[in-house]
Formats: structure tokens, C-alpha cells, sequence
């Protein structure tokens, strides 16, 4: 089974392309910084630079470094250290800020044309080629995030850049493109932990492009495997010296993140059991419904009848969401708080397992597709930097609609994609779909449905469907030169 071709574009098309694909996310970054909304120009923003709340998390421990040559914190792995020590030795924190949203727009314009590269490689395909870069060029979805201090831009681009030197070892099978993979994903980890997951990806990849030959996919393994292992080994020693404790990756998520407490960890957790959305910000769903004030009880319970079980009922839902406001008004460490919280903790624990128990279908089968479906067709689009809607001007409204419905349209094709390749026994392309598919499974199956969690996948998925539309094309033209000669 042949997984790449050797086809890759002309040079002059490289190069226009990649300079086609650089102007327009700088466009992208220009709209993004002039058409904020106030609120968020006045608290969310340092230049160009958009603020997450777990920006701090990151920059913070990275400052601490350069500052007193100690990275403090287990919640962060380093990934973004390469590029921001160097610019801090040479600037202030605020400008050294700004050009790391500079690198993470140029870094992913080098890493979609790499997609591109990738695309014509896998479809051996000048169309799929050209199709990526439209399709990337056009989406919003993996833009927004290079205007983030976050580690999402770089850990997608880590990913992409991984994926190009297993093309690479596919097509040549030389350990030093093995090694190389290796190297960025281990970057990618260090950036976003999920892609831990792409580890055995990638190694089922390399066995198949060695043709199934156990000794060569042994030695490509391990200098796959070196540089991780080498890294990952090295911060685990480093945790265990400073903090006296095994964390391989990062500290668990309730220890990093302040305003997961006990009693509200308990909730959010009773919430992924039931299948609803677990973000706070996600009107209408459950966690939304439990951290929203609403005294009069005019907002409708975000759950069915046919949801309920023995231990619990409407009136139950009622009362732990009035339990979880009360013990907001309590101060943390008083025995009213710690009697409340252990309540609440119980109620949720004693919720989840008669759910499990009652509704067995659809706590390991249904909701995981209802988490799939609400990842891939959410129906708002997160992270775009604009004021509420009814203080949008045309320009803002039009940008955040193109952005819901092509992500939809992406989505949907991928999927068809799957199915057309599956159908076709296109076993070589569905093993490179494993790459953000294993993505999207594991985060459904987890029920962490955050879209910045999808943009990790995402550039794979617009990959896929202009691979399908580049196979479509080329069916239609051929058909149309045979009807021509005729």
C-alpha cells in the first residue's frame, strides 16, 4: 500500500502560493485587532496581542524564568520557551509579546503551505494542492489563534510540521525524517498535551510505510520515540527535584485551574456524564444553566424527562443548583462551606452513578456522539474578539457568520470524506486521516468539546476536503474531455 507520491508543485508555485497564503493572514490579523469590540480592546488585549485567562498560566512561569532562572508551576509544560526567552533577553515583556504573535502568524503561513505540500503529496493531486491554500486562506477558524498568547498556534503548527517529516519518511524512509517528527511532536506535547495521542498514530503510519518490516519499524521507532522520551524524562526529573512529585505532563486540571473548586468540579463533571456541554459560556446547556443566577427560575432546565433517573429529578437539579450559588456566598474554609461543598460533592457522585447505571446506552454510546456533533456543528463560534451581537457593525456580523457556516460546510465534508474513502478502500488516506480524527474521537469520548480543543484538528479536516473536491474535480474534467472527443 503506497501512502505519498513524489509530486510536489513547481517552485514559482510554491513561493506565490506561500506569499499569497502569508498576506492573507496578515489580513486576518489586521481585521482581528481593528474590528474588536471595547470591552474586549479595553481588558482582553496587549497591542495586536488578544489575552485568554490562561494567558497568565503560561507567560507568567516563562517571565519567572528569565527573571530568576526557575519555571514555576507544574500546569504548563515550557513549549512556548524557544521562542519567548530569546525575545525577552533582546525586549520588554510587552513587545516581546507582540512578536510573538508576529512568529505564530508567519509560523502558521510555513506550516499551512507545508499542509499544501502535504495534500499534493498524499492526493498526489496539483488541485488538492491549490484547494488546501483556498481553504485555509478563507477560514477563520485556525487564524484567530495566532492572535492569542496561548500555545494553540504554535501547537498546531508543531503538529503540521510533524506530519510533513512523516510524509517525508514515508516517501524516503530515512531515519532522519523519523527523528525530526519526532522532534516537533514533542514540541507539540510540551504545547498541547492532547497530541500525545498522535504517538502511536504516527508509529502505525511508519509501520505501514516500511511495509510492515519489523526490524526497520523497530529502528524508526526509537529515533521517533528518542527526542520525546529524552524531553518528556528531562521535565518529569525536573518536577520530581523541585516539586517532589511524578508529573509527567502537567498537574491535574482541578489544580491548575483556581475556579474549578471541589463543588463546582463535581458539577461539571455530573454534567459530561449526562452528555451536555461542560462550558460555562454555552447559553442554554447545562453548565451554563447551573453557574447562571437565576432567582426567578425563568430559564428552562436543560434537561429531558427522559433524562431523569431514581436518584434524581427536576426539583433535585433545582436544589443542587441552588446549593452551588449558596455556597458562592460562603467563605472557603468555615464549616458551613466544607459541609455544603462535601453535600454537593455527594449529591453529583450519587447523580452520575445512577445515570450510568440507568441510561447505559447513552453514557457510552449516544452522548459520545452527541459530544461529536456538538464538537464538529457547534452553534456559536468561539474566540472571535467581537463585541455582543447587537453592537456588531455588518463587517463583524458577515465575518462571524462565514465562520460558523464554514466550519459546519468542513465538518460535514470531512465526514463525507470518510465515508467516500472508506467506500473507495482508500486505505492510504484514511491512515493519514487517523491524525486528526484520534484527535476528535478521544476529546468526543472525553466530552471536552472546547473549539480551541478542534483547532488542533481542524487544518487536517480542510486537508481532507479538499482532497475530496480535488478528486471530484479531476472525475468531472475527465468526463468532460471524453464527452469533448466523443
Amino acid at each position: 500500500m503506497k501512502l505519498v507520491s513524489a509530486y510536489t508543485p513547481s517552485q514559482p508555485t510554491i513561493r506565490n502560493w506561500f506569499l499569497i497564503i502569508l498576506a492573507v493572514k496578515l489580513c486576518w490579523l489586521v481585521l482581528f485587532t481593528t474590528l474588536r469590540g471595547s470591552e474586549v480592546e479595553a481588558s482582553r488585549t496587549v497591542g495586536m496581542a488578544l489575552i485568554a485567562k490562561d494567558t497568565p498560566m503560561y507567560y507568567e512561569s516563562l517571565e519567572s524564568l528569565y527573571q530568576n532562572g526557575v519555571y514555576a508551576g507544574l500546569c504548563r509544560m515550557p513549549g512556548l520557551m524557544p521562542f519567548y526567552i530569546p525575545l525577552r533577553v533582546l525586549f520588554s515583556p510587552e513587545t516581546s509579546k507582540q512578536a510573538i504573535i508576529l512568529f505564530q502568524v508567519l509560523a502558521d503561513a510555513i506550516s499551512s503551505l507545508l499542509l499544501c505540500l502535504i495534500a499534493a503529496r498524499i492526493y498526489h493531486s496539483s488541485r488538492a494542492f491549490k484547494l488546501t491554500a483556498l481553504l485555509l486562506c478563507l477560514s477563520t477558524f485556525v487564524s484567530i489563534r495566532s492572535s492569542y498568547l496561548l500555545s494553540d498556534s504554535f501547537g498546531i503548527s508543531a503538529c503540521i510540521i510533524a506530519t510533513y517529516f512523516l510524509v517525508q519518511f514515508a516517501e524516503l524512509r530515512k531515519l532522519k525524517s523519523a527523528f525530526w517528527c519526532g522532534v516537533f511532536i514533542c514540541w507539540a506535547i510540551f504545547l498541547r498535551q492532547i497530541t500525545v495521542l498522535l504517538i502511536p498514530v504516527c508509529a502505525g503510519i511508519m509501520h505501514f510505510a516500511v511495509g510492515f518490516q519489523w526490524r526497520a519499524w523497530f529502528k524508526a521507532c526509537v529515533v521517533f520515540m528518542l527526542p520525546i522520551a529524552i524531553a518528556i524524562s528531562a521535565w518529569a526529573i525536573r518536577n520530581h527535584i523541585t516539586y517532589h512529585r511524578t508529573v509527567f505532563l502537567v498537574a491535574p486540571v482541578e489544580e491548575c485551574m483556581t475556579q474549578l473548586t471541589p463543588a463546582y468540579s463535581s458539577i461539571r463533571k455530573f454534567v459530561i456524564v449526562t452528555g451536555k456541554d461542560f462550558q460555562p459560556w454555552s447559553v442554554g446547556d447545562a453548565a451554563h444553566w447551573f453557574v447562571q443566577p437565576d432567582i426567578q427560575r425563568k430559564m428552562t432546565i436543560p434537561y429531558e424527562a427522559s433524562e431523569y433517573t431514581s436518584a434524581y429529578n427536576a426539583d433535585s437539579l433545582l436544589a443542587l443548583k441552588s446549593d452551588y450559588h449558596n455556597i458562592l456566598a460562603l467563605e472557603q474554609g468555615t464549616a458551613s462551606y466544607d459541609s455544603l461543598e462535601q453535600r454537593i460533592i455527594s449529591k453529583t457522585a450519587r447523580y452520575s452513578g445512577a445515570y450510568k447505571h440507568e441510561h447505559t446506552f447513552r453514557f457510552y454510546v449516544a452522548n459520545r456522539f452527541a459530544f461529536l456533533f456538538k464538537f464538529l456543528f457547534p452553534w456559536r463560534i468561539d474566540d472571535l474578539p467581537f463585541p455582543a451581537m447587537n453592537e456588531m457593525n455588518l463587517i463583524q456580523k458577515g465575518i462571524k457568520a462565514w465562520s460558523l457556516v464554514f466550519l459546519w460546510t468542513i465538518s460535514a465534508l470531512s465526514l463525507l470524506a470518510l465515508v467516500f474513502h472508506a467506500f473507495r478502500k482508500d486505505w492510504g488516506i484514511l491512515l493519514w486521516a487517523g491524525i486528526p480524527w484520534s484527535l476528535t474521537a478521544a476529546l468526543s469520548v472525553l466530552g471536552f468539546i472546547e473549539q480551541r480543543f478542534l483547532a488542533t484538528s481542524y487544518p487536517f479536516m480542510v486537508m481532507m476536503v479538499a482532497g475530496l473536491l480535488a478528486i471530484v474535480a479531476e472525475r468531472y474534467w475527465k468526463k468532460e474531455a471524453s464527452v469533448q472527443q466523443r
